[in-house]
């Protein structure tokens, strides 16, 4: 473990530790993870059924407006992927679009200029003031260490409110599947994407909208200071609304291989992996290693320990390879830039933030010493 951290047990199937939110063990030290996962396997890589539920939802919502579909893109593989995909395989008329929170990279701005110019797509971004995200991430880094859990729930209501508003009736997304299941089973009630995960694999005739959205937003008052979540919601869209775009996850539907999107898009397309690419890194965003450094303090485990514990169950990477990934995630030194770049954004300094994370360690700590 990290920094002394206390002895935690781990699933003997993935690499998932007694640190994972909700996490329980079987009497075979199996991971309540690793168990619901086997529930998911039979739908979710029966990949003809999956398809099916693809193309109902092309077929009810493909020509209603003057973009069938709003691609979120941040110039990476697999938002790229899935705009080249869209336009290119499945023929529909597609407006990619960018969230800057501030912590854009000059490397994805550029790759963005490139993907949208080449394809041929309309391209909007969406620029969020400092003074309105400061607080909320200086809230997120209180609760969690990080700041990962604001960035999600403002892009993702950000984006689909953007879509709603412009009467773009879906609002599809690149997250990869170790993130859409890192933390997913069916009795853990403070998932934020667990309704958009349990809405993607309903028949699209039976989908209630405003029902899903409506649970991901009693997720947030829960999880959240009472007095805060005005703060969020202003971000979301008018879920009960009959024109709220779907929230469309590309890649619960299609094979997610992130080797080979990468090699396929170095045939297909001008783009070109990051000098550093390894797989799971986020060259996209300036404060990334900042939270994962953050959330090693806090949880005394790699940041990438979930998504790397899904990729063991799909079978894409062994379990001896994931800790030796791992091993290399690990911070040795805190990363300096990164670290200046969020202190400076949110108004705390780097020393405060870093006796949070630990903070919040001892407090886990104390709680995990008493089961």
């Amino acid at each position: 473990m990290i920094d002394g951290i206390t002895t935690r047990q781990t699933c003997t199937r993935c690499v998932n530790d007694s640190s994972i939110p909700d996490i329980s063990f079987n009497s075979n030290g199996l991971c309540v993870y690793c168990e619901e996962y086997e529930k998911l396997r039979q739908l979710i890589n029966n990949y003809e059924a999956m398809k099916k539920l693809w193309f109902d939802r092309i077929e009810k919502y493909k020509g209603k407006g003057e973009y069938d579909a709003l691609v979120g893109l941040s110039g990476g593989k697999d938002s790229t992927n899935v705009l080249y995909q869209l336009k290119n395989v499945y023929g529909l008329k597609v407006k990619a679009w960018t969230l800057d929170q501030g912590f854009l990279t000059k490397w994805s701005k550029e790759r963005i200029e490139s993907i949208v110019s080449e394809l041929g797509v309309d391209h909007e971004y969406t620029v969020l003031k400092q003074e309105d995200l400061a607080p909320l991430y200086q809230l997120s880094i209180m609760v969690t260490g990080s700041q990962c859990i604001t960035c999600s729930y403002v892009m993702y209501g950000t984006f689909i409110k953007t879509a709603s508003d412009q009467g773009i009736p879906m609002a599809v997304h690149g997250r990869s599947r170790p993130q859409m299941l890192k933390i997913y089973h069916s009795q853990n009630h403070n998932d934020p994407y667990k309704p958009f995960l349990e809405m993607s694999v309903t028949p699209c005739s039976n989908v209630d909208l405003s029902r899903s959205y409506g649970k991901v937003v009693d997720i947030l008052k829960n999880s959240l200071p009472s007095n805060e979540i005005e703060k969020f919601m202003k971000f979301f869209p008018n879920y009960t609304s009959n024109s709220v775009a779907e929230f469309i996850p590309f890649y619960l539907y299609h094979p997610y291989d992130e080797t080979k999107i990468v090699e396929f898009l170095e045939a297909h397309m001008n783009w070109k992996r990051h000098n550093d690419y390894k797989v799971f890194t986020h060259f996209d965003c300036s404060a990334h290693d900042a939270a994962g450094y953050l959330s090693q303090l806090a949880d005394g485990r790699p940041f990438i320990m979930p998504e790397m514990s899904v990729s063991i169950r799909e079978g894409k990477i062994s379990r001896s390879d994931a800790i030796t990934r791992m091993k290399k995630e690990i911070f040795e030194n805190i990363p300096l830039k990164s670290m200046k770049i969020l202190s400076e954004y949110i108004g705390k300094s780097e020393r405060s933030l870093v006796s949070n994370a630990k903070r919040i360690a001892r407090r886990k700590n104390q709680i995990l010493s008493k089961k």
